[in-house]
């Protein structure tokens, strides 16, 4: 049976209650928002360090980093590469996704 999301917000908490069609099954998660997070913080450190990145430098300096930087699912590539990043700021970007989970 297909799922209904409904997403209400209060005091900076998001809640999200996951419905069956047949209302038989419900759940509430509460969702902590992202910039409370410690992984937050830390690219926000990063950001604020002033360290400017330049693509064509980045490609020049790492002939792998299409390599390293893409992933390849069912088809559906996710090119990370042609993005403003370093190694330390994808770090911080996976960790913020596993704080999340």
């Amino acid at each position: 049976m297909p799922t209904v999301h409904h997403w209400a917000c209060d005091t900076g908490r998001y809640n999200q209650t996951v419905t069956t069609k047949d209302e038989s099954n419900r759940m509430t998660k509460t969702i902590t928002p992202p910039d409370t997070l410690p992984a937050w913080r830390t690219l926000e450190a990063l950001a604020a360090g002033g360290k400017r990145l330049d693509l064509l430098s980045l490609f020049q300096k790492d002939p792998d980093r299409h390599r390293r930087f893409a992933l390849s699912v069912d088809g559906l590539l996710l090119d990370y590469s042609k993005n403003l990043i370093d190694e330390t700021i994808f770090s911080a970007l996976l960790e913020l996704a596993e704080q999340s989970t």
